[in-house]
């Protein structure tokens, strides 16, 4: 196959012949009515998340989004700017009015109370009663420590709000597939964590930084690993893991 100019994203759409579920579609009917709260919607399955709610889901009443505080740019600036990416194109054109079903929310996931303000906390117990959560670092080289606080205690934040929305019907974590480093050969279950990821956490904030970083050879598999088992079942039963891709 031979490709143009046009942009690749576009281009595999058209090859793959993507099905338009919004009509007779049971997930679309699902999402009739909800509002949705997104972390990590500036990354790449955050964003293919976006695009495939703004499209398919036209009954989707809100969608907030989580990002951090920029310097120059305000919330509709950054929202004007991802609309205009390649990726949304059949939204620009086919549900022109869909992104005004977006709202960007300050904050940070690294921030004691996930960085929001009060007003945009009490709003999001308020309405949310879906959450997807994909913030996290990826890097195979960060430090341990990064990672932890990222992953780890980021996900513990997302999860005292969430105890807090009295609408909330469903939690979606987003995490990485293969996050076990001491296997050889994964299966498609769950595996038991044999880490308390509130002591690792704990370690972070005291241990040496050469020790945190002899204790695995992938942070990002170790804080996946650890975060499920260990914190997300800990919450009730409106939890959903979703691992989406591998290293």
């Amino acid at each position: 196959m031979v490709y143009t100019n046009v942009p690749l994203a576009l281009q595999l759409r058209e090859d793959t012949a993507m099905v338009d579920i919004s009509e007779g579609s049971k997930i679309a009917e699902f999402y009739k009515g909800q509002t949705l709260f997104i972390t990590g919607a500036s990354g790449f399955m955050g964003k293919v998340l976006l695009e495939k709610i703004l499209y398919a889901c036209p009954g989707v009443v809100r969608i907030y989004i989580l990002v951090r505080p920029k310097r120059g740019k305000s919330p509709q600036t950054r929202l004007e700017e991802m609309a205009k990416l390649p990726l949304f194109h059949r939204v620009r054109k086919e549900r022109p009015h869909a992104f005004e079903k977006v709202v960007l929310v300050n904050g940070d996931v690294t921030m004691e109370d996930l960085g929001l303000s009060s007003k945009d906390r009490t709003l999001l117990e308020k309405e949310v009663t879906v959450v997807f959560h994909g913030a996290a670092t990826l890097r195979l080289e960060a430090i341990l420590k990064d990672a932890v606080e990222m992953n780890l205690n980021g996900t513990w934040r997302m999860l005292q709000l969430c105890k807090k929305m009295s609408r909330l019907k469903v939690l979606v974590h987003l995490s990485t597939a293969f996050c076990h480093c001491d296997y050889e050969e994964l299966e498609e279950k769950m595996y038991p964590c044999s880490v308390n990821p509130h002591d690792v956490m704990r370690c972070c904030q005291w241990m040496d930084p050469a020790m945190l970083e002899s204790i695995t050879p992938s942070t990002v598999r170790f804080t996946a690993w650890s975060q499920y088992p260990g914190l997300v079942l800990a919450h009730g039963n409106r939890r959903r893991k979703v691992k989406p891709g591998s290293f």
